[in-house]
């Protein structure tokens, strides 16, 4: 059996290993009703939970041609996204204004016509949830008799109960109305599961770790289930908190030992669409009998493009394609390098599996084209062919830290480097080393990041050995579509 043979025999081996799907076993509880709750206070207030709302926070005085608007306390409509918006007589969006502060109580004046607007509304936007409070135009005189009004969906409610949110896939309006003002929260289901669940030494509870399957990189968090507990708060949403009510299955769980974890992930992935600009420092040292030289790179330039996609539930495919333009120094060793600049194709697809939330590991396989050296004696100089090295790698990452739209991950790995062909004979399979680090931030459609690549590895023929280092620095940006 050839090298090249033995490469792709093991490659589609480590392949077949990968795509192999865990099972899971049953969780200590069940969900029930997923809701929160609202409650009539007066004809200005009404609760959401625990939270108490009143349109007279929402001041807007009116002259012929201006709106004066003065806000308090309304940091429950703290989001990277609040603002007031305008409305004109067909309802739609004329004027905004981004609140960069709602803890600061708000005063401002703009030159609109009230005349020429349906509403004024202060407005906040998350992943999960809208919520906005509007003063309607034209005004209503106000009546000592006017009712606050509860619906869901055009539906009318009694004063006080709960908003279920057990459909996934139905978003539900919640709106509280007078005469001349609304408010509306505009939210769904919370697709929050157990990912680890283990039994507390000495006590009666269980410590809990969940994750919301849409975005589960960012919203995860710890919690302490008493077996006696019949809900625990969501507070993921920071517009809205919901309760999950829950059941425990097994009458005789006190007694028994628990360690679940959920493996069989359904998460809503996104596929990506990157563009990665690059520089890179490298150096290659061969040894010979007639040699010893350390060959040095300058700053060196490249860009890489990458897509990914995801064929199931814990699967992901990825490729990409990177040029270099690699430029050396000059001489080392008063040894002169007879070529100096190259363009350097790398092509790579791979596959990645999620062993969670925060981990995965990845399956590549990769064909790039890199430059050796060879010393013409009788010249007293240094040949650089070039020559395409095939490798198939294993590397693992994790998420170490998130911190609102701040992400630290790390990934190390180990790869197998096929044979090479160059003018002195082909090179032997060689072992590599792979460190990297990255710190992205997230965006509205991807994620902006920087990170960094280091690889050594030694290879050699029965004229030369080589000890290759690389360190790539790397500024990029991926679009989630």
């Amino acid at each position: 059996m050839s090298a090249m043979q033995l490469f792709l025999k093991s490659f589609f081996v480590l392949l077949l290993l990968t795509i192999k799907v865990w099972g899971a076993e049953n969780p200590p509880f069940i969900y029930l009703s997923q809701y929160y709750t609202y409650e009539y206070v007066n004809n200005s207030s009404f609760k959401i939970n625990n939270a108490l709302y009143s349109f007279e926070n929402l001041t807007i005085l009116e002259t012929a041609n201006s709106l004066q608007i003065t806000t308090k306390n309304i940091f429950l409509f703290k989001t990277d996204r609040t603002q007031i918006e305008f409305f004109n007589l067909k309802n739609k969006i004329i004027k905004t204004f981004a609140v960069k502060d709602v803890s600061v109580e708000l005063n401002e004046t703009f030159d609109l016509d009230p005349k020429n607007i349906s509403a004024v509304c202060l407005t906040a936007k998350n992943e999960f949830t809208t919520k906005k409070m509007c003063k309607k135009y034209p005004l209503t005189p106000s009546q000592n008799t006017e009712n606050l009004v509860f619906s869901v969906n055009g539906v009318k409610l009694s004063r006080l109960g709960q908003i279920i949110l057990n459909d996934k896939n139905m978003l539900l309006n919640f709106r509280s109305e007078t005469s001349n003002y609304f408010f509306e929260i505009l939210t769904s289901y919370k697709n929050v599961i157990i990912n680890r669940a283990t039994k507390m030494e000495k006590a009666n509870a269980l410590q809990v770790d969940f994750v919301e399957l849409n975005q589960p990189n960012k919203y995860y968090f710890k919690n302490k289930i008493l077996l006696s507990d019949t809900f625990f708060e969501i507070a993921i949403d920071n517009l809205i908190t919901v309760y999950q009510d829950i059941a425990f299955p097994d009458a005789d769980l006190l007694n028994q030992s628990v360690d679940y974890e959920f493996k069989n992930w359904k998460i809503r992935h996104y596929n990506k669409l990157g563009l990665e600009p690059i520089v890179l420092y490298s150096r290659l040292v061969i040894t010979s009998s007639s040699l010893n030289a350390a060959i040095l790179s300058d700053l060196s330039k490249g860009i890489k493009v990458y897509s990914t996609h995801y064929p199931s539930n814990v699967l992901e495919y990825y490729y990409s394609g990177k040029l270099m333009q690699l430029q050396l120094l000059n001489d080392t060793n008063n040894t002169t390098i007879n070529t100096r600049n190259f363009s350097l194709i790398t092509l790579e697809g791979g596959v990645r599996y999620y062993l969670s939330a925060n981990f995965h590991y990845d399956l590549n396989l990769t064909l790039q084209e890199l430059v050796y050296a060879e010393h013409q004696t009788s010249t007293n100089s240094i040949d650089m062919p070039k020559g395409i090295s095939p490798s198939v790698g294993l590397s693992v990452s994790s998420i170490l830290l998130e911190i609102q739209k701040w992400r630290l991950q790390a990934n190390g790995g180990l790869g197998l480097i096929a044979p090479t062909g160059i003018p002195s004979g082909q090179t032997k399979m060689a072992y590599s080393l792979s460190l990297g680090s990255q710190i992205s931030y997230k965006l509205r459609s991807g994620r902006f990041y920087y990170g960094f690549d280091y690889l050594k590895y030694s290879t050699g023929n029965n004229t030369y050995t080589y000890d290759r280092q690389s360190l790539e620095h790397k500024i990029g940006f991926y679009y989630l579509y």
